[in-house]
């Protein structure tokens, strides 16, 4: 999937989303570089507000308590189509995060076990925000510790989780201004 170096950067986030892959930046038949999501969240998070997310927060986490084998915890986040739990004991705020990430890196780089506990991979600190943040502000917390999803809390618990293909998709909307 292509686009031309001089489209804007809505352009390129509507193409994105609409062809669900990064983008190629050709001039004519020759590749000058490639588009991420991560690219297009460090442009939004150098624009002013407001920025809505309202429309694309995920309100129902999953959560995996931490000794759960990482084989069980692929199953979930493959039959539910998720890219991320959170990790921490029941009825206790969670304390990390398990991503896909760290299953590339932590688990398939590394050679570990599929049997290893998701407590002993799972990515700590958990950075959250408030739920209701602006989207700006939201990626500029998630560029600032290099996070691409981020649990969202209301009264200290967490109340949905946005990342940051949401936020590329808030900012495609056409109802923004």
């Amino acid at each position: 999937v292509s686009v031309e170096p001089d489209a804007t950067l809505r352009e390129a986030a509507r193409t994105m989303l609409k062809k669900k892959s990064r983008l190629m930046v050709f001039e004519g038949s020759d590749l000058q570089g490639i588009v991420t999501a991560t690219d297009i969240l460090r442009c939004v998070g150098g624009l002013t507000g407001p920025l809505s997310l309202e429309k694309v927060v995920t309100r129902e986490v999953v959560r995996e308590l931490p000794d759960t084998p990482i084989s069980a915890v692929i199953e979930d986040m493959d039959r539910k189509r998720i890219g991320s739990v959170l990790v921490g004991e029941e009825n206790e705020k969670p304390y990390g995060i398990f991503t896909e990430r760290d299953l590339l890196v932590k688990v398939l780089r590394a050679k570990r076990s599929l049997e290893f506990l998701v407590g002993e991979l799972v990515s700590v600190p958990l950075v959250t925000a408030k739920l209701g943040v602006d989207g700006i502000r939201a990626a500029k917390v998630m560029l600032s510790k290099h996070v691409k999803r981020l649990p969202l809390t209301r009264d200290g618990n967490v109340a949905g989780i946005v990342t940051a293909r949401d936020i590329v998709e808030a900012f495609a909307s056409p109802k923004r201004a």
